[in-house]
């Protein structure tokens, strides 16, 4: 026997004894406001329901998005996906998705006033019905058709997967993690959407069942007892459905607020460093126009010296040629070359600052980056070595080289000085034309940078992601070497303008020897030979 049956009989058998004219107001009452208040939940339901339907529409248009633009990606998608990210339709899921959390505890609220009206109904009824009640327990208001109650952990479970793989994420895994989140936020706020149409079931069968208790009298209590009963339990089920509705919410709340922050982070920062690398551009090819304007100068310097130096080959001794010389010096000729040295020196610090500049932009982006990118990467200028990087250049030897010509030509007498003169232009050209491999070599690493950024720029195979972190660090290598080869090549023209100025100091204060003070030179130095002459 059912527990309604068995209520029956026991009602049946002590109706006539009990006097349930004055449980009639109260049962009423007791009706009328829980079919309110299964009107509202209804009301309710239809609302979170519809936001339901919207969360999806955007986390669908989003997630289509994503997955379109990783078939083929570029550095230019980076900005439209922080935008998607941190957008208006993320922000408006968000929101929709809190308005349905607070609908969530509206709908808890009413089923618990639901439960609480129905029981002061009951309460009204005569107490010996009110204990027969009380013993049916859990068994009373149950149907065979009843649902299982609800139960969203599995649900939370693959949630937290999902939001795992946000708070994990890295290049690799941004995009596959991003779209398995808003995939499975869209599927669970289905699993709500569900839930409340459960909910709005309940409450269509509260509402059926109590229309019923505007109008009846005393000969009907006994089946209103039933009613009553049932309205119990389904806004116990009602109230049940819900808690665990707004535990999933929440947590799906959780995911959308990591996702949005962990993503919209990470691919802002990708952004800016796209724009860093932009600027790069501009910072190489102006580093390599500049080193191409020094060869330019140091080519120009070359030809000029070793044409002074021809006509210096030309010349002798007597005071014609001395004069000769000096006004040779203070020609337009030396004094061009020293100028062209000079232009050399600027152009190249000029080339170091523009160096400085592509690599501090670089690693401003590098930077900005989130420290899961950069996990592992300790000095970025090392990371970003390659095997065939040539080795720093030293031109110690040639400046000690162009130091010891300077000094022989500061140190020589007026028989040595054109030698030395002549010598010293010599070193100048041969140590110009050192200068001018560094600077092709710099060159070279100028149009590395500029391949580097356009490598970066390019498609975004994200299987391989590591890869554009390698690039940013590669372009800080390839900046630092040239800053190495740049400063190299500064010490070297400053010891050449050291020569060039030594021999210009030199000879253009050479004294006009008269014909007894040259024959008298030579003389002795004829001497000279001959007494370390031995004979036998």
């Amino acid at each position: 026997m059912g527990w309604w049956d068995s209520a029956t009989d026991y009602i049946s058998d002590k109706f006539n004894d009990l006097d349930f004219v004055e449980s009639l107001d109260g049962v009423r009452d007791a009706g009328t406001d829980c079919n309110r208040l299964a009107g509202e939940v209804i009301g309710l339901c239809g609302d979170t329901i519809a936001k339901g339907q919207e969360v999806i529409t955007f986390g669908e248009e989003i997630k289509d998005t994503l997955e379109n633009i990783a078939t083929n990606m570029d550095a230019s998608c980076l900005e439209t996906i922080k935008d998607l990210i941190d957008g208006d339709q993320m922000k408006q899921a968000i929101a929709l998705a809190g308005e349905m959390e607070a609908l969530t505890t509206s709908c808890v609220d009413k089923s618990v006033e639901m439960i609480g009206r129905m029981d002061d109904g009951v309460k009204a009824l005569p107490e010996c019905v009110q204990s027969e009640i009380s013993e049916w327990g859990e068994e009373a208001g149950a149907s065979e058709a009843d649902p299982e109650l609800a139960n969203v952990d599995d649900d939370i479970a693959e949630l937290q997967m999902c939001l795992d793989g946000i708070k994990n994420l890295n290049l690799f895994t941004a995009m596959d993690s991003g779209t398995n989140a808003l995939r499975g936020l869209n599927t669970k706020v289905g699993v709500c959407r569900q839930i409340f149409d459960a909910i709005k079931s309940f409450a269509d069968a509260v509402l059926t069942i109590t229309d019923a208790f505007f109008d009846f009298d005393v000969s009907a209590v006994v089946s209103k007892v039933k009613d009553m009963c049932r309205c119990i339990k389904l806004g116990g089920l009602m109230k049940q459905f819900a808690e665990q509705c707004g535990r999933l919410i929440r947590f799906i709340l959780d995911l959308f607020h990591e996702t949005t922050s962990k993503l919209s982070c990470l691919w802002a920062a990708l952004a800016f460093a796209k724009d860093c690398l932009m600027d790069c551009l501009g910072y190489a090819s102006e580093a390599k126009q500049l080193c191409q304007e020094t060869v330019d100068k140091g080519n120009t310097l070359m030809d000029t010296s070793n044409g002074i130096k021809g006509k210096l080959e030309g010349l002798g001794l007597d005071p014609s040629a001395i004069t000769a010389i000096k006004e040779l010096m203070q020609g337009d000729e030396v004094r061009s070359c020293i100028d062209l040295a000079q232009n050399m020196d600027d152009l190249v610090k000029a080339c170091i600052e523009k160096v400085l500049q592509m690599i501090n932009r670089v690693q401003e982006g590098f930077e900005n980056l989130p420290d899961i990118l950069k996990d592992g990467i300790g000095d970025t200028a090392e990371y970003g070595a390659e095997d065939d990087d040539p080795e720093p250049a030293n031109v110690e030897t040639d400046v000690n080289d162009l130091e010891a010509c300077r000094g022989e030509i500061e140190g020589s007498n007026l028989m040595d000085a054109v030698d030395a003169g002549k010598r010293g232009f010599s070193g100048v050209s041969d140590k110009v034309d050192v200068s001018r491999g560094m600077l092709e070599t710099s060159e070279g690493f100028a149009d590395r940078c500029t391949e580097t950024i356009d490598s970066f720029n390019g498609t975004w195979d994200l299987k391989v992601s590591g890869n554009k972190i390698k690039e940013m660090c590669r372009i800080v290598m390839l900046g630092t070497m040239m800053e190495q080869f740049a400063n190299q090549i500064m010490n070297l023209v400053m010891a050449i303008l050291g020569v060039l100025n030594a021999i210009m100091d030199k000879l253009t204060n050479l004294p006009v020897p008269d014909i007894g003070e040259i024959a008298g030179d030579v003389g002795d130095a004829i001497g000279d030979i001959a007494g370390n002459l031995k004979f036998w």
